[in-house]
């Protein structure tokens, strides 16, 4: 009976590590190539420059409205 019980926790190390193996993910592949990244990043920052140019228009037109 013990040899079954060593049997059988030794399949069980043996379950456990393959299923970490499986479920351990690959190194993720980026789904843009490094130019496009680049292009991203410029454009991105960019539209947040501009919405903070809109919310700063906002901001003084409000303030206009108000010493009025």
């Amino acid at each position: 009976m013990t040899s079954q019980t060593l049997v059988s926790n030794s399949s069980v190390d043996a379950a456990s590590q393959s299923n970490v193996a499986v479920l351990t993910p690959a190194a993720p592949r980026l789904p843009y190539s490094k130019p496009q990244q680049i292009e991203l990043l410029h454009l991105q920052a960019e539209a947040d420059a501009l919405l903070q140019q809109l919310q700063i228009l906002k901001q003084q037109k409000q303030l206009a409205t108000v010493g009025q």
